[in-house]
């Protein structure tokens, strides 16, 4: 399934949608929070590993390895806490807000490292993240 992203599909960081609705301090915020987000292992990177940690989840939650009881947040934290990984329990990278993490969740994050890794920018993690969500919001806007 090819699929374009566009600002509307990221529901679940509506501040994208409400521009000028938060205060520059709390748009830092969202930022830093959108970008812990996608790294996915914690390691102060957003690279082709934390696309690699959303389809290895995917493909527990797919196969069983996540007991049915453990849905969305608590589907993660388990697939953390329980599966050898090394992803970080508190990222929740579910960028279209549809509930589920998966193959178009990792299809983000690579969208976001192709830009970062050919970017000539002198600036990097949440604030590279600002730009380039800021460019997909007037891409698709």
């Amino acid at each position: 399934m090819n699929k374009s992203w566009s600002s509307n599909d990221i529901f679940r960081f509506d501040y994208i949608l409400y521009k000028s609705a938060l205060t520059p301090d709390e748009q830092e915020q969202r930022d830093i929070d959108f970008f812990n987000a996608m790294d996915t292992n914690g390691d102060g990177k957003v690279d082709a590993s934390d696309a690699s940690t959303i389809l290895n989840f995917y493909s527990a939650a797919s196969t069983g390895q996540i007991p049915d009881e453990y849905e969305g947040k608590a589907a993660w934290e388990y697939y953390a806490d329980n599966i050898n990984t090394n992803a970080d329990r508190d990222a929740y990278p579910d960028f279209n807000g549809d509930g589920k993490i998966n193959a178009s969740d990792s299809s983000f994050i690579l969208g976001y490292y192709s830009f970062a890794s050919t970017t000539d920018l002198d600036v990097s993690g949440p604030e590279l993240m600002r730009i380039y969500r800021t460019q997909l919001e007037e891409n698709n806007g």
